[in-house]
């Protein structure tokens, strides 16, 4: 009897360890091991590729000039405006030591007249209100001419026509000392009367 239950303890304890060798194997530690190896190295190789970052900065190198381009273009444009807008510098009125003022709205490029040169003119008389008083202009007028520096017209005209250039125009208030003065001229011009006169030189004789 005590044989047999032995033999039977015996069946019983090699069924275990059987049992105990089937489960473990369901999670053996070497399959875990290679695994991790090839996860570690799969996650490695985009961190040590740099191709992409070289293309990126060939990219970057390549759009720098264009970058440039444009700055020069704008530079140019900004250049192109100051040009223009300096082209056309506002004229200021001179004052001469006599009292003349006058400013020049067209530069002439021909000559200047001499002492005692015959000239050929058209002008507009205003008073300082504006309205005309007399202008070669006129329907039926012609050039208006003249020896200058002669006396032959008024001090502000001698002074005022001798300094320009054949083609150029210039406005000119003369203030009375200049003009007519106290007397006046003719019931046309009142006394003390300050005159505006634009004038164009056509040409020297």
């Amino acid at each position: 009897m005590k044989h047999s239950i032995i033999v039977l303890v015996c069946i019983l304890a090699s069924a275990g360890i059987l049992l105990a060798q089937t489960d473990s194997p369901q999670t053996p530690a070497p399959a875990t091991t290679p695994a991790k190896t090839s996860t570690t190295t799969t996650a490695k190789k985009p961190t040590s590729a740099t191709a992409p970052k070289a293309a990126t900065s060939k990219s970057t190198h390549t759009v720098a000039p264009n970058t440039a381009t444009s700055h020069a273009a704008t530079h140019a444009a900004t250049a192109t405006a100051g040009a223009r807008t300096t082209s056309s510098p506002t004229v200021h009125w001179i004052t001469t030591g006599s009292g003349l003022k006058y400013k020049d709205t067209v530069v002439g490029k021909g000559p200047q007249p001499k002492p005692g040169d015959a000239i050929q003119v058209n002008y507009t008389g205003r008073f300082p209100d504006g309205k005309v008083f007399d202008s070669s202009l006129t329907s039926g007028r012609t050039p208006f001419e003249l020896h200058v520096g002669r006396g032959e017209v008024i001090k502000g005209w001698d002074e005022g026509l001798s300094t320009m250039h054949v083609g150029g125009k210039r406005k000119l208030i003369i203030p009375p000392s200049l003009a007519y003065g106290a007397a006046g001229a003719g019931g046309v011009i009142p006394p003390n009367a300050t005159l505006t006169f634009d004038v164009e030189l056509l040409k020297i004789n």
